[in-house]
């Protein structure tokens, strides 16, 4: 019993960071970028993106993505494969299911970062909702305070914060 509270307490005091994960593409990078400038500047907190994709990055998101302040970090995720699909699917089923495809590297993601900061907020877009039953998953209680908490964030994000 004294270990599970160790334990509890060791995950309690790990710096707390905020998770975001954007639906492939820049409209949805863009929003979640503002909010984040926010979150780190207002309330000093580190943001890591953790970004779905099926194709290779554009140069433009790249140089974005560069460009942020040192508390925003980012990873891509690894590329989900939708060879399957038929070439003229419609880029909101590319969207949603570059995503869903996308959960078991994020799951992966999440649980590294666990290791070394406590995961204080999952933040997802409309096409990340999936994510909800990964938080689920993983056991992370809504009223703990080292919680992983589904948060739909409409755009623009700005007015979040």
């Amino acid at each position: 019993m004294e270990d599970q509270h160790s334990l509890t307490y060791s995950q309690q005091e790990l710096p707390p960071v905020v998770t975001m994960m954007p639906s492939p593409g820049m409209g949805h990078l863009l929003p979640m970028i503002e909010f984040a400038k926010r979150l780190s500047r207002h309330h000093n907190l580190p943001v890591t993106f953790l970004i779905p994709t099926y194709a290779p990055p554009s140069n433009a998101q790249t140089t974005l993505l560069s460009s942020l302040p040192r508390f925003i970090s980012h990873t891509f995720l690894s590329p989900a494969t939708l060879s399957d699909l038929p070439p003229n699917t419609q880029i909101d089923t590319l969207i949603s299911l570059a995503v869903l495809r996308s959960l078991p590297s994020l799951r992966h993601s999440l649980l590294s970062l666990s290791a070394v900061h406590r995961v204080a907020a999952l933040v997802v877009d409309i096409f990340g909702t999936d994510a909800f039953d990964l938080a689920r998953e993983l056991n992370a209680p809504l009223t703990s305070s080292s919680l992983l908490v589904p948060c739909f964030c409409p755009s623009p994000c700005t007015c979040l914060a």
